[in-house]
C-alpha cells in the first residue's frame, strides 16, 4: 500500500500489482463505499495473467478515511473529477508505455466519462448502472424512490453520513450521500446534474463492454442497459450474465469480484486483451 496526495491536498491509500513485464495496466475503480480490499481477489489473478493492477480508496473511504466519514468533504463529483485522475496519473507514472484499461464496477464505472482519460483503450463495465428508481420493478421501485427522496437525504442531513451497516458498505460521507439522491431522483440521472456529460459519454474513447448480471438488486439490467446506451455504440458490447450459466446459485451485485466468482474472470480478461 501507498499513500498519494491529490491536487487538493487529500491522501488516497492506494496499491499496485506489478509483474516484471506487465501487458498492459488495468485501474479498478470501485463502487460507492466499497473499500479496494474487496477487489484484491480478482487484482491479483490478473497480475497472474501479466497485469499490473491499480486499487485505491477514494477519500473518506477505507485506507483513505482520515477521521469520520462526515468530515471527509467527499461527494460523487470530488470522487470523480480529483481522486480518479490522481490515481490515474500516479499509476501511470508507475506503469508507462503500456496499453491501459479501466474496470469499473458500479459507481466507479458511471464516472468514467466524468474524468475521461483519453490514453485508455478498453473499458469494462461491471453492473454500471442509471440509477433513477423507475429502472427497477415491482416494490424494489418504490423504495429505490423513498431512498432518493425521503431516506437518504434524512439521514445524511441528520448524521452527516450514511452508516455502513445499512448495508451500502462502508460510511458513507454526507455530501456524497446527497449528490448520489440528487442524481438518483432525475430521470436522467447524473447527466442531469453534470454539464458536458452527455457529449463525453458518447465521444468516450476506445472499447467499452458492459456487464450487467441477471440477478442484481442494486443493477438491474435494464438499468445497466441505460446506462451503457450513453456510450458509442459502435464501439460498445452489452451482456448480461446469467448465474446458472456458470454453475452459481448467485451472483448479485457484489459476487462478481469475490473468489466465488473466479469462473467469470478469465471471458473478462479475454476481452480486454483482444487487442494487445
Amino acid at each position: 500500500m501507498s499513500s498519494i496526495p491529490t491536487i487538493d491536498g487529500a491522501q488516497l491509500e492506494v496499491r499496485l500489482w506489478k509483474p516484471d513485464q506487465p501487458k498492459g495496466l488495468a485501474i479498478i475503480q470501485g463502487g460507492t463505499a466499497i473499500p479496494q480490499r474487496y477487489y484484491g481477489a480478482f487484482a491479483q489473478w490478473l497480475s497472474e495473467r501479466g497485469w499490473a493492477v491499480a486499487t485505491f480508496d477514494y477519500r473518506g473511504i477505507g485506507g483513505s478515511k482520515h477521521g469520520h466519514a462526515r468530515d471527509s468533504g467527499a461527494s460523487m463529483s470530488i470522487w470523480a473529477e480529483r481522486d480518479v485522475p490522481t490515481v490515474h496519473a500516479w499509476a501511470e507514472q508507475q506503469v508507462p508505455g503500456v496499453p491501459l484499461a479501466i474496470i469499473g464496477h458500479s459507481y466507479g464505472g458511471q464516472i468514467v466519462g466524468l474524468s475521461v482519460n483519453p490514453r485508455v483503450q478498453s473499458t469494462l463495465l461491471i453492473a454500471a448502472q442509471s440509477g433513477h428508481w423507475r429502472l427497477w420493478d415491482g416494490p424494489r421501485r418504490y423504495g429505490m424512490a423513498a431512498l432518493w427522496h425521503v431516506g437518504m437525504p434524512i439521514i445524511a442531513g441528520t448524521l452527516g453520513h450514511i452508516p455502513g451497516w445499512m448495508g451500502i458498505g462502508e460510511d458513507l460521507p454526507g455530501g456524497a450521500a446527497k449528490e448520489w439522491a440528487q442524481w438518483g431522483r432525475h430521470p436522467e440521472y447524473l447527466f442531469a446534474h453534470k454539464p458536458g456529460a452527455i457529449e463525453a459519454f458518447a465521444s468516450y474513447p476506445g472499447r467499452v463492454k458492459s456487464i450487467s448480471i441477471s440477478d442484481d438488486a442494486y443493477a438491474p439490467p435494464r438499468s445497466v442497459q441505460a446506462f451503457a446506451e450513453r456510450f458509442p455504440q459502435d464501439r460498445h458490447t452489452f451482456q448480461t450474465v446469467h448465474p446458472a450459466d456458470f454453475g452459481l446459485a448467485e451472483i448479485g451485485h457484489f459476487g462478481w469480484f469475490r473468489k466465488s466468482g473466479n469462473l467469470l474472470w478469465p471471458s473478462a480478461a479475454e476481452w480486454l486483451e483482444q487487442p494487445l
